[in-house]
């Protein structure tokens, strides 16, 4: 039962001002559990349109409880307040539980390039400040990082280049495709450095995987170094490992990169189309890649109507 009763002496149609009526000049004397049992009841007696600051209320319910009268209990009669005008409004407490919350403001996004070094650097160039302090390994992860971080500080390319120089004779091929790879992404090849990997390069292109070699042989064409030994190197390399190359990333790289190197052998290219077309039976190739393809063959002559109609059938999917 609730704590204070309501002694309404009307028929039982009483009409809900009435209860109105009777009930708010007792609601000050009400102890906090009979407050708290009284809200779960207001839609009873409520009125469109009016509602109760209920967080108030039961503030005032619960120190007037804790400061005069036994816990729990009657508070005393003699000491009570203003009876509160305000009745419980239908749904009353939605405007307690929706907090206005503040929009936090969008973090700046860091400016990519141009400028000294930041003082904080993202992935994995944080822990590859100072190229000058890297071998051979981390300059190749040092590359990566930058390309993919935008970094356009003239003065760390300068000293990676610099240490690339130094370790030049002592570097692991595939640590050679990621340093020329960034290198050629940022658009900061140095054609002294190319030349003078050469030798090592054409002796150690067996030992390089399809995505290696497809890296390298696009960094060399990208430096616009033509060199005999290599061109020669490199088709025979091709010709015996072209089912190696199964991605159409690997693909589009290394038969871009065979077109600018200058290479003349008609039964490469032959080859290429093939193999390409029937790794187009097996994956997607987007568009981009296609259009590559095609104008590396166009570079050369070498596509004729019915293979520009094979590519095209390709292309739509993706368009």
């Amino acid at each position: 039962p609730l704590p204070i009763s309501l002694e309404v002496r009307s028929s039982p149609m009483a009409t809900r001002s009435e209860l109105l009526g009777s009930f708010m000049p007792r609601l000050s004397r009400c102890s906090q559990p009979g407050l708290g049992r009284l809200m779960r009841c207001g839609h009873l007696i409520s009125q469109p349109g009016q509602a109760l600051h209920a967080p108030a209320a039961v503030a005032q319910r619960s120190a007037a409880s804790s400061s005069s009268g036994p816990r729990g209990g009657f508070p005393d009669n003699s000491r009570s307040t203003a009876p509160e005008v305000s009745p419980f409004g239908r749904n009353w407490a939605a405007g307690a539980l929706q907090q206005p919350i503040a929009d936090a403001p969008l973090r700046p996004r860091r400016h990519r390039g141009g400028g000294p070094l930041p003082n904080r650097l993202l992935g994995a160039l944080a822990l590859l400040r100072d190229p000058r302090e890297l071998d051979g390994e981390g300059l190749g992860k040092a590359a990566t990082a930058a390309v993919r971080e935008g970094l356009e500080d003239d003065l760390w390319w300068a000293a990676f280049t610099a240490r690339s120089k130094e370790l030049a004779n002592t570097l692991a091929m595939h640590d050679v495709s990621l340093i020329l790879n960034g290198m050629a992404r940022a658009r900061r090849v140095d054609k002294q450095l190319v030349e003078t990997l050469l030798p090592r390069i054409c002796s150690n292109l067996v030992y390089l995987t399809s995505a290696h070699l497809a890296m390298l042989a696009s960094s060399i064409a990208k430096a616009e170094v033509h060199n005999q030994r290599f061109t020669e190197q490199l088709t025979r390399e091709l010709k015996a490992r072209l089912m190696e190359f199964h991605s159409s990333m690997e693909l589009t790289m290394i038969i871009n990169a065979v077109t600018k190197l200058r290479v003349t052998d008609e039964d490469l290219y032959r080859r290429f189309v093939t193999h390409a077309q029937s790794r187009m039976g097996h994956e997607v190739f987007h568009v981009r890649d296609i259009s590559v393809i095609v104008g590396a063959l166009a570079r050369v002559t070498c596509a004729d109507a019915q293979t520009m109609s094979r590519f095209a059938d390709c292309a739509v999917q993706t368009l």
